[in-house]
């Protein structure tokens, strides 16, 4: 279907955000059970489900035949006096949310897990104890000790694979 005939029609714009609204439901909801298993385990060895959004965006852009969510958006924005339009970008909303509530809790638990649970404030001493590699030695290291440094570039990568 050409992105004309996506723009044009609000039942093939509400089949398409439909769709991807169920498939992130299905995808969080699997997740959601992972993490109440075991965070632990979650974070060990499933935590690579999540880049199943990855896909699911994909596919949802390709159907809606645009390449970024401006497009997107602007698309729905033009249709969005059909009642039926509303809905369906509403449901996109509330699951993206959902989502973002989701993550926001994974994370508190992991920083209350390992981290001592407080939020770092300006001026408080951080968590210079954790376990970190050094990328060009595979040593395993502290960020304490690399602190008082001359000349220090930290790269903290966080990697869900």
């Amino acid at each position: 279907m050409d992105k004309e005939a996506v723009a044009s029609s609000p039942t093939s714009l509400v089949d398409n955000v439909s769709k991807t609204v169920s498939e992130m439901e299905e995808l969080l909801e699997r997740a959601r059970n992972f993490v109440k298993g075991s965070l632990d385990d979650f974070m060990d060895s499933r935590v690579g489900c999540l880049g199943g959004l990855i896909g699911i965006y994909h596919n949802f852009y390709t159907r809606l035949c645009v390449k970024t969510r401006l497009e997107a958006e602007r698309l729905w924005e033009h249709l969005y006096r059909y009642p039926s339009v509303q809905s369906a970008v509403e449901d996109l909303w509330e699951v993206e949310d959902q989502w973002d509530t989701f993550l926001q809790d994974v994370d508190k638990q992991l920083n209350a897990d390992r981290a001592g649970g407080e939020d770092l404030r300006v001026g408080a001493r951080g968590p210079v104890d954790v376990p970190l590699v050094d990328a060009r030695t595979g040593r395993s290291v502290s960020l304490q000790d690399y602190l008082g440094s001359q000349c220090l570039v930290l790269v903290l990568l966080r990697h869900f694979a």
